[in-house]
């Protein structure tokens, strides 16, 4: 749910990497500390890559380079490693391409004898120039220089304003999302199967919605939008799991905007939940329908 952590230097020594450089055939990265003769060992690495997409959606899946309409990531090949001067080692990938994520994992001994495993996550989108240094392949020229950004491309605004079957003398009612991850319509009261015409207005500066759900559904129905961030079609089902105890819903809205559901309130009295299912919202983001 959350976490705060203090970082407090010990003074001892940090058995990390303090600085790295992309090149088109690999990484040279810089350690705080000197590193055993078996950092050359090419067991001790392991290499994988993929891309994201820029989209509407919340976050994104992650892509595979060489086959982009896969998700997956593709492992890279580590062909050498060269101990270099300054506590530096250069990791030889000759088919690295540019990508938006590149892993490494590496088991390393200091030159201490200490024992230690650390990763480094990069961002190659624009690797330097081919690092030189006896025993390194040739230079490729099939390979590209700058990444070209997976950008899906939005659909054309086609949603209605309403939705929903209209009902005759439904009551409007409205609910405001606003800054801080609230409704600010706390506690909305309804007669059972009443007819409503419920009103969502974003008044935020990012995309929200607003989904009913059964007495006691708010936590599953919540914990199952957090996993949908792996779903590409997510945005397509404004975040919505399909899930029984989902019993209606406004969808994902942009900032300045408004839509309008029509639905029938529950037929047995209770406490209602609804919540926003845009991820990461819903623990904040909530009310109740109470029905009499």
């Amino acid at each position: 749910d959350g976490c705060f952590h203090r970082v407090r230097y010990s003074g001892k020594p940090v058995y990390k990497p303090n600085g790295f450089r992309v090149h088109a055939n690999g990484i040279r990265i810089d350690f705080t500390t000197g590193l055993d003769r078996n950092a050359a060992d090419l067991e001790r690495y392991f290499a994988q890559a993929w891309n994201y997409e820029y989209a509407r959606r919340y976050g994104s899946p992650e892509f595979s380079a060489k086959d982009p309409k896969s998700l997956g990531h593709d492992p890279i090949p580590v062909r050498s490693i060269k101990l270099l001067a300054d506590n530096s080692i250069f990791v030889e990938m000759p088919e690295m391409e540019p990508v938006m994520q590149l892993h490494l994992r590496m088991h390393l001994k200091a030159a201490d004898g200490h024992e230690f495993k650390t990763d480094l996550f990069a961002s190659p989108m624009f690797p330097g120039p081919h690092f030189s240094a006896k025993g390194l392949a040739a230079p490729r020229t099939d390979k590209p220089t700058a990444i070209a950004l997976r950008v899906a491309v939005p659909a054309e605004e086609s949603m209605s304003a309403t939705s929903g079957k209209v009902l005759e003398g439904a009551r409007e009612i409205t609910v405001n999302a606003i800054s801080g991850l609230q409704y600010a319509e706390k506690l909305i009261e309804v007669k059972a199967d009443e007819p409503l015409a419920w009103k969502l207005k974003n008044t935020d500066v990012m995309p929200h919605n607003l989904v009913l759900v059964k007495p006691n559904g708010a936590k599953p129905v919540g914990d199952a939008s957090f996993t949908m961030l792996s779903d590409p079609e997510a945005g397509k089902k404004h975040y919505v799991p399909e899930l029984p105890e989902v019993l209606n819903f406004i969808p994902v809205i942009n900032p300045g905007k408004e839509h309008t559901r029509y639905l029938r309130a529950p037929e047995t009295p209770g406490d209602y939940p609804y919540i926003c299912t845009f991820p990461g919202h819903w623990m904040a983001m909530r009310g109740i329908l109470r029905v009499k």
